[in-house]
């Protein structure tokens, strides 16, 4: 009885040890600003980063427009009849999720930049859509189907002085989403476009 008593001891005071960790590293902890753009407002992305060596001086972003679409009217939309039937194999083989829909935002990407360079530039891979709890993922598969000129990279430089629109797909599953997956519309999804210096995020069009 004596030893159980003992036992039950230490593990409390290690409980108590662990708390007054996670206390003092989340106190010490810098707090990250964080700034919200409005639905068609330029982004600067300069100087901002969503990975340790993004270099996207010169680039702007703007958010068009969304649309949700079953993953079936998207790959009617974008997709040769081949590539469909090959994207429905993958899925049904499981090398790939297919989702239920797609919540496509339709944005514009433009480079100020005074010189050409192809160490500045973005990856739409690392944006995503953020809601509460909710995490939409850039969907790799489906973007190279609306984005022939991409050649199906994420990652790209546009040259300086020139703009270009692109169409970003996002997978939504019915099995996370729930219910909730009948309110698309209405949820407030914003697109995560930099994590640090300064958390950047653009609110999605109504």
């Amino acid at each position: 009885m004596k030893r159980k008593k003992i036992l039950v001891t230490g593990v409390l005071l290690l409980l108590v040890l662990w708390g007054m960790r996670v206390w003092r590293v989340n106190k010490n902890y810098p707090d990250i600003p964080q700034k919200t753009y409005e639905a068609g407002e330029w982004v600067n992305l300069s100087g901002s980063q969503m990975e340790e060596n993004d270099n996207r001086d010169g680039y702007y972003l703007r958010i068009d427009e969304k649309r949700i679409l079953s993953t079936e009217e998207y790959l009617n939309l974008y997709a040769e009849v081949s590539e469909k039937t090959e994207y429905d194999e993958l899925a049904k083989n499981q090398s790939l999720w297919k989702p239920d829909k797609v919540y496509l935002l339709t944005v514009t990407l433009k480079n100020e930049s005074a010189h050409e360079s192809t160490e500045r530039g973005i990856n739409w891979s690392f944006f995503y859509l953020y809601e509460k709890n909710r995490v939409l993922d850039f969907e790799p598969e489906l973007y190279g189907f609306a984005n022939r000129s991409a050649e199906g990279s994420p990652a790209l430089s546009l040259k300086p002085g020139t703009e270009k629109k692109f169409y970003l797909p996002y997978g939504v599953y019915e099995e996370r989403m729930g219910k909730d997956i009948g309110d698309l519309e209405k949820l407030p999804f914003q697109l995560i476009v930099s994590l640090w210096p300064v958390r950047n995020l653009v609110k999605v069009p109504d």
